[in-house]
């Protein structure tokens, strides 16, 4: 069900039975020694979920300063994986700019827990270039939400942030942004930048992981 599981016992592990031995499990004397593990564990929880952008945290947090450039504009959908990096839940913020695009409604994007195929249970949150931002589901793309952020278009360079914990995602851009809390497909996977008859470059993406719970490739 995708929740955080803390597994506690006053038995002796050897009395766990065979369907749970292999995971996680903490052996409790007392009030006080379970009440010790609750508390540690929570603490741990919260600590991950209130991290930022920042290198003290090296596991979890990835930097891609190089300036990249996705030519779409002729060709259509065009898109970079980022290299090393997996999440379901945590953070990704880039800055970007429109250097060409076919019209004004083609988009910059990142994809989000996408196994194999971004076009598989995955989700794209992108911005077109007359400001709409919008959120779709893979297959499809089913338009979940959308939202006009920035009413004179993207016409500077722009940074996108990208949150989604749980069944939550958040799209910010121009200090504004727009929610949806209905996320079905909770694997962790990669992440990629792209684009949709457009070109554009991209650079400084930032990206950290805050996941706490044990996830899986497939479905």
């Amino acid at each position: 069900m995708n929740k955080n599981i803390l597994r506690v016992t006053g038995r002796a592990l050897t009395e766990l039975g065979f369907d749970i031995r292999n995971y996680e499990v903490y052996r409790y004397g007392n009030k006080e020694n379970l009440f010790k593990n609750i508390s540690e564990y929570m603490d741990i929880f919260f600590q991950i979920k209130n991290l930022t952008f920042s290198e003290k945290n090296p596991s979890l947090y990835k930097f891609y300063p190089e300036e990249k450039q996705l030519n779409g504009k002729d060709k259509g959908f065009k898109m970079h994986t980022l290299p090393g990096v997996r999440l379901r839940d945590g953070k990704i913020q880039t800055q970007f700019k429109f250097t060409d695009q076919r019209s004004d409604n083609e988009w910059f994007g990142i994809y989000i827990r996408f196994v194999a195929n971004p076009f598989m249970y995955s989700y794209l949150a992108y911005v077109r270039k007359n400001g709409w931002v919008e959120i779709a589901e893979y297959p499809g793309p089913e338009i979940l939400c959308k939202k006009h952020l920035a009413p004179f278009g993207i016409t500077n360079e722009e940074t996108i942030l990208v949150e989604v914990e749980n069944n939550l995602i958040r799209v910010t851009i121009k200090n504004k942004c727009i929610n949806y809390d209905k996320l079905r497909y909770q694997s962790q996977g990669k992440i990629g930048l792209a684009c949709w008859y457009s070109n554009v470059i991209f650079k400084n993406v930032k990206v950290l992981c805050q996941d706490t719970i044990d996830t899986f490739e497939n479905l």
